[in-house]
């Protein structure tokens, strides 16, 4: 059958139906985890100084469930200086060192009130930081998305980031709202990092808080026939499947491999019931 005839062939069977299955489900191995909270506060007035912290709280072991919030509450010995400082995560992890999707949300509070004087400060020091590095040891399609969030001004800050250790940020923000990634992974440890601090030293008011709320990270295997490795198999794809289709005779043209979808050498319409159960996914 000539090309013509297997392309009209292809348009046919795709006007008949279209399959949207779910994407199927990848995995990852946690290789190090350096999830924590932090909190501290420093208090100081003409009556002295006190402090409570630095504090930090990690995981017990990688994976291991972590949903906790560390609170200071200080007041100065004179009662000139009050200050807050909370630190709160929790995720989805729950003991495995593996994972297919994790979620996690996290925010830091920091508040000052410093009655006026020369001798009067304070300190606070807050932070929630989600960090885990994780290895894929085969290509995985991935989505990645949440919001971050801060008040104005100097002191709270938010980040949100996606990389290939030793290589390039994916992903990488500091910008408050929402965000959101798609596409390929390919084998090789990676960072996802969600970070929010609130940080005040001084002699005045201070009450601002930052966050990373619903950070969903989610792996999956590579959609069959996505061959422009861009998280979905849309029309993109079908024309150039089309321009591979050869049948089961001839060899299909340079560049195809990819669409050679049960690997027999061939691009034909086995190939494009597999891309087909992919088309609009």
């Amino acid at each position: 059958m000539t090309q013509g005839r297997w392309i009209q062939a292809l348009g046919l069977l795709c006007a008949v139906s279209i399959a949207l299955p779910s994407m199927a489900m990848g995995q990852a191995t946690i290789t190090q985890d350096n999830r924590k909270i932090e909190s501290f506060v420093d208090c100081t007035d003409s009556g002295g100084t006190w402090s409570w912290g630095p504090t930090t709280w990690t995981p017990s072991a990688l994976g291991a469930a972590f949903n906790e919030t560390l609170e200071y509450h200080g007041i100065s010995p004179n009662a000139k200086v009050d200050a807050d400082g909370i630190a709160i995560q929790s995720s989805s992890l729950n003991g495995s060192a593996t994972f297919t999707s994790v979620t996690t949300s996290g925010s830091a509070d920091g508040f000052a009130d410093v009655d006026y004087g020369t001798a009067n400060s304070a300190t606070v020091d807050v932070e929630s930081y989600f960090w885990i590095r994780f290895t894929i040891d085969t290509a995985q399609d991935y989505t990645l998305s949440g919001t971050l969030a801060k008040s104005s001004g100097t002191g709270p800050s938010v980040r949100i980031r996606l990389q290939l250790v030793g290589g390039d940020n994916i992903l990488y923000s500091t910008v408050a709202g929402p965000f959101s990634s798609e596409g390929t992974l390919q084998p090789g440890t990676y960072d996802l990092q969600a970070r929010a601090t609130s940080l005040y030293t001084g002699s005045g008011y201070y009450n601002k808080q930052a966050s990373y709320e619903n950070v969903t990270f989610t792996l999956g295997a590579p959609l069959p026939g996505d061959c422009d490795s861009d998280g979905d198999v849309d029309l993109v794809d079908y024309d150039a499947f089309a321009t591979c289709l050869a049948g089961p005779v001839d060899t299909p043209p340079s560049g195809c491999d990819c669409y050679d979808l049960d690997g027999d050498t061939r691009v034909d319409l086995a190939d494009f019931a597999i891309f087909q159960e992919s088309f609009g996914s």
